[in-house]
This record gives structure tokens, sequence and C-alpha cells, in this order.
């Protein structure tokens, strides 16, 4: 840019404040992360209600010899006694969010697994399942990203307001 110079001097202190509010929310996240993790976590429980992974797929549905015996919640994929669904969680470490759960299951129900991957039982023979399709219920949705952005516009406004 030849020849032009512009200074600007804010002499506004309410202006300078909001900046410095803003500025604090950028350099500790914290809150922002909690509503962020918050929101995740309703939305990957709103996934077992629709049977649905993030990118919208339906999940592949239950075998018919799975369905035949499977008690309670007939019908009902990923939802067997619910504790997948309610272990849900997030957490924040050195400045990361990160969304999952604790079930060790639910890893093979993430990714899916196939006969004998994960090695043997106790008594030497493979683990009694066969192959389970992926069925992701972890993962951030067109929709997801849309609402995290806006969470992170309304932290800054209420910010700089």
């Amino acid at each position: 840019m030849a020849g032009a110079k512009v200074e600007l001097e804010l002499d506004n202190q309410q202006a300078i404040a909001a900046l410095r509010d803003a500025l604090q929310l950028l350099q500790e996240p914290q809150r922002l992360q909690r509503d962020i993790g918050e929101y995740l976590i309703n939305s990957t429980r709103d996934r077992f209600r629709d049977e649905k992974g993030p990118d919208g797929q339906a999940w592949q549905a239950l075998s018919p010899r799975y369905l035949a015996n499977k008690e309670p919640n007939p019908g009902k994929i990923l939802q067997r006694s619910g504790h997948l669904a309610r272990q849900i969680s997030y957490q924040i470490q050195d400045g990361d969010l990160f969304v999952g759960t604790d079930r060790i299951y639910g890893a093979i129900h993430q990714f899916g697994a196939k006969q004998g991957q994960f090695g043997k039982t106790k008594r030497g023979g493979p683990i009694p399942w066969g192959t389970i399709a992926a069925r992701p219920f972890l993962g951030i949705s067109d929709a997801d990203a849309d609402e995290i952005i806006a969470l992170c516009r309304d932290h800054l406004k209420r910010r700089l307001s």
C-alpha cells in the first residue's frame, strides 16, 4: 500500500474492557469448551434416539439372529441397557475437549469388529461374537459444527457487550 497510513487511537474504556474480556475468553476457553461439551453430549445421545451416525447415515440394522434374542429394548440399536448412551461424557485436558465413553465396548460399536479380532477368551476360544457392524455415534455432524460456531459467537458477543 503506497502512500497511505492511518493511525487509530482507541480511547473508549468500555471498548477496551470488552476487547480484554474477549481476549481472556480466547486465552481461557474452559467455559466455552464446557458449553460445547454439554452440547455434544446431547447431540450424541440424540443419535442413539435417531439411530444415525454423525454423517446422517442410518446405522446398519441388527442381524435377525441377534434381534430374535435381544432383550430388553427389542428392535433398538445400541440400546440394550442404555448404558452406552448414558455414559457419553466430555473432558477438557491441556486445552483440548474430548467427547467419548468409558465403556470398552463403545469402540467396537463405533468402529466395528470381526470374529477373532480381539483375541481369545480365557478358555482359549475366539471371542464369542461374529462380525459387528460399525455404528458410529461419536463425531461432529454439519449441524454440530454450525452450533459450535454459534456457541463461539455467543460467548464472544457476551464478552464484547
